[in-house]
């Protein structure tokens, strides 16, 4: 189990690597920008999955609402109900 200095070190790790990951797709070039947005919800989940694995339901849930995707907001409503590890 993490403890609060590495959980929120994950936490702040997948925080910027998912706020790197935006900002690289939406520096791309517009041709490729359609076909990049779509690794971001399984990255998303990826990374929310994690941090729930990690009993660290707290963090998920910021990491959550802060790149809440609206495009896939049916399928994150399902994740949304993981709030602890099975």
């Amino acid at each position: 189990m993490l403890n609060s200095a590495n959980a929120e070190y994950s936490y702040k790790k997948f925080k910027d690597a998912y706020t790197d990951l935006v900002a690289w797709i939406e520096g791309s070039l517009p041709k490729y920008r359609c076909e990049l947005e779509k690794i971001l919800l399984p990255v998303f989940i990826s990374f929310y999955l994690e941090l729930i694995r990690a009993y660290e339901s707290e963090k998920a849930a910021q990491f959550f609402d802060l790149f809440y995707l609206p495009n896939y907001a049916r399928d994150l409503e399902l994740i949304r109900n993981v709030d602890e590890p099975r």
